[in-house]
């Protein structure tokens, strides 16, 4: 099956970027003209954060291979101060590439596979984020019996894609195609299991610049994608060149069968798989630096998001410092202390964290996230205050703790529904009071600010508990001797905490 007749739905032409502009209106964006205008532009608006992910990522990576850089601090400050994107250099890249990206070019699809074809297609739709298991859903033809497949329009289709190769999950056999044989079995993306980490500021240019890093010599450019003579050169396990290749990873080989309003099916098998092991000029590969991480054995491991896990409880490592050789804060947050240091900005710009990632199953998306949260600067320089925040993460992780053995006693079972119902009441109850200790951490004594976080860990325990009572508790001799002997455990650890009323 091939598409029936030419089509060309070129990227950077075409309107298919939704996004929030600084007067509150909502519209779409070609390329061209998001980078023309991203200082009137508030925020991309996506359905999914693994959508907004995956541009952040793109749009990155364009600017980067245009730039080819920044090199310097300097050159970055210009850049920021201008409070626009140097349009020459922007012109003159997109008009190199242009072709590339074409969503379907007939010899270099964008972010695709061409002259690729399967035995058997598959349903479009499989691209986005909420759909089944690779191997789910497969079709004869796109005349067979049952529903008809929906039809994504061409953005849509566009935006599934960019996500696709960034958040594609494993699972399901293998296939074979004419172009490359035998597929090996699908693998997870780059970014399954990693929670992505975003600086946002005031407006798109703002936020595309505070995750623009610095050009360094042990983090080596290299091309993205768009700029290689085959998007895919072999699916299997390949080591990465650059930074620009692991933005626009292509972890799926994809060649999407348009019609004439919108594309319903494609053909698609694994593509490249990431080879963690090597390192070195022409195969670099760190971990991801727009990721939030933690040092395991000496290693780089990625914080994974889930289900019964609220985001924010791991922010602790946005500002976790171990000396400079072990410093595992995003890239993007350690620099802009260091232009912050440097004089680069006059006043330093509000800036929010955004956190985005999924929490998967195998082969399942089971939630989304995304989460942003205040970051005074305060926080990014300060020793002290990031210590006060570590020490009130874990304030509230040992009171979690203490509250869960509560609740055990009260029950007299390690497993219970309710047990479950408790700590998501807990946690759900401390999300605002968390975001105000981030903001009193910037404006207040350390001391003050902790003391009222603790006051608030209290309150949430206690809380949780009761409701714990009332739902599992009956008037009987055994569950009133079990009550007593939970609320003296909880009462204790409470004080031992440091949180007696």
């Amino acid at each position: 099956m091939v598409n029936a007749t030419a089509r060309s739905f070129n990227l950077i032409d075409e309107p298919w970027l939704s996004c929030v502009t600084r007067e509150h209106t909502r519209r779409e964006y070609s390329l061209r003209e998001i980078l023309h205008e991203a200082d009137a532009i508030s925020d991309l608006s996506c359905d999914s954060p693994l959508v907004k992910t995956g541009l952040y990522r793109l749009l990155l990576a364009l600017l980067h291979s245009a730039l080819q850089g920044p090199r310097t601090s300097a050159e970055w400050s210009s850049i920021f101060q201008q409070r626009h994107f140097p349009i020459q250099k922007i012109e003159d890249y997109i008009e190199l590439w242009r072709t590339r990206f074409d969503l379907f070019h007939p010899t270099q699809p964008f972010f695709q596979c061409s002259n690729f074809q399967l035995a058997t297609p598959r349903h479009a739709s499989q691209l986005t984020p909420d759909a089944p298991p690779e191997g789910a859903v497969e079709i004869a033809t796109h005349l067979g019996g049952g529903d008809a497949p929906p039809l994504l329009s061409f953005a849509a289709a566009a935006r599934s894609l960019i996500a696709n190769q960034a958040f594609a999950l494993g699972g399901g056999a293998g296939t074979c195609s004419a172009r490359f044989g035998k597929h090996p079995n699908f693998t997870h993306a780059p970014l399954v299991g990693q929670t992505a980490v975003f600086l946002k500021g005031r407006t798109l240019f703002e936020t595309l610049m505070l995750n623009l890093l610095i050009q360094r010599d042990d983090r080596p450019l290299g091309r993205p994608a768009w700029e290689r003579e085959s998007n895919i050169r072999s699916p299997g396990v390949r080591a990465c060149g650059g930074y620009l290749e692991l933005l626009t990873w292509q972890s799926r080989c994809v060649q999407l069968i348009h019609e004439p309003n919108g594309v319903r099916l494609m053909y698609y098998a694994q593509g490249e798989l990431l080879d963690a092991s090597h390192s070195s000029a022409s195969s670099w590969r760190p971990h991801d630096p727009l990721t939030l991480s933690y040092l395991y054995a000496g290693r780089a491991q990625g914080v994974r998001q889930t289900i019964d896990r609220t985001p924010w409880r791991d922010c602790g490592y946005l500002f976790w410092r171990r000396g400079s050789d072990r410093d595992q804060r995003p890239a993007a947050l350690r620099q802009f202390e260091e232009l912050c240091r440097s004089g680069c900005f006059s006043v330093a710009p509000a800036i929010q964290c955004e956190l985005l990632g999924m929490a998967n199953e195998r082969a399942k998306v089971l939630a989304q996230t995304d989460l942003a949260l205040p970051i005074p600067q305060r926080l990014v320089d300060d020793s002290e205050a990031s210590s006060g925040l570590h020490f009130g993460l874990e304030l509230c992780e040992s009171t979690g703790a203490a509250l869960s053995q509560a609740m055990q006693l009260l029950v007299g079972l390690p497993q219970h529904e309710g047990l479950a119902t408790v700590q998501q009441l807990y946690w759900r109850t401390l999300e605002n009071p968390f975001n105000e200790l981030l903001e009193s951490l910037g404006a207040q004594n350390v001391q003050v600010a902790l003391s009222h976080w603790a006051q608030a860990v209290r309150r949430a325990a206690l809380a949780a508990y009761a409701r714990g009572v009332e739902s599992t508790v009956d008037a009987n001799s055994r569950e009133f001797r079990a009550r007593v002997a939970a609320e003296n455990y909880l009462s204790g650890a409470l004080v031992n905490l440091g949180l007696a009323s």
